[in-house]
């Protein structure tokens, strides 16, 4: 039986499961090749690989307890993409990440996601770190995990690519 996706708000978003009527949206952002500059599939993504991707987000959470969330814009009542934590096997971490269609970028809101997100990993999932991961050249995610208080390690290989790599951890342990 598939674990319920728990439903939150922010002060701006909505933080929800995945529904299939949000696959347009997807497919549309995930096609600019702006907001995937610096994702590590850099090539617009195919549609098998979006519906992939968003259907693993129910995994995270029936193996893990914790996964990433569906954002949705509170005013535009609309989604703008997706943030929360996603468990890396390779290393056996534990990973904040978000990705927010471009009109969103330089609000705060991946910010806003990103420290729900790490305060949720730490209080409510019970982890005890919590790892950032960036592509280099990706200087405005690198402030938001800044922000959401982690701090940079170094630089590290994931997936085949060396990216710069920050740690928080929870502080009640």
């Amino acid at each position: 039986m598939s674990a319920l996706i728990p439903r939150f708000e922010t002060e701006r978003l909505k933080l929800r499961a995945y529904d299939p009527d949000d696959l347009p949206f997807f497919l549309s952002m995930l096609a600019n090749r702006e907001v995937i500059r610096y994702l590590l599939l850099t090539e617009p993504w195919p549609r098998e690989k979006v519906e992939k991707w968003l259907n693993s987000c129910q995994r995270g959470w029936d193996e893990h307890g914790h996964g990433f969330w569906i954002l949705e814009h509170k005013i535009d009542r609309l989604p703008i993409g997706w943030g929360g934590l996603n468990w890396l096997p390779e290393t056996e971490e534990t990973e904040v990440l978000y990705a927010l269609d471009q009109p969103y970028w330089s609000q705060g809101l991946a910010t806003e996601v990103a420290q729900f997100s790490v305060d949720y990993g730490f209080e409510t999932a019970g982890l005890e770190e919590i790892v950032g991961l960036v592509v280099p050249e990706n200087t405005p995610s690198a402030r938001v995990l800044e922000k959401a208080g982690l701090q940079f390690t170094g630089l590290a290989e994931y997936f085949g690519f060396q990216l710069r790599r920050y740690l928080v951890q929870n502080p009640n342990r």
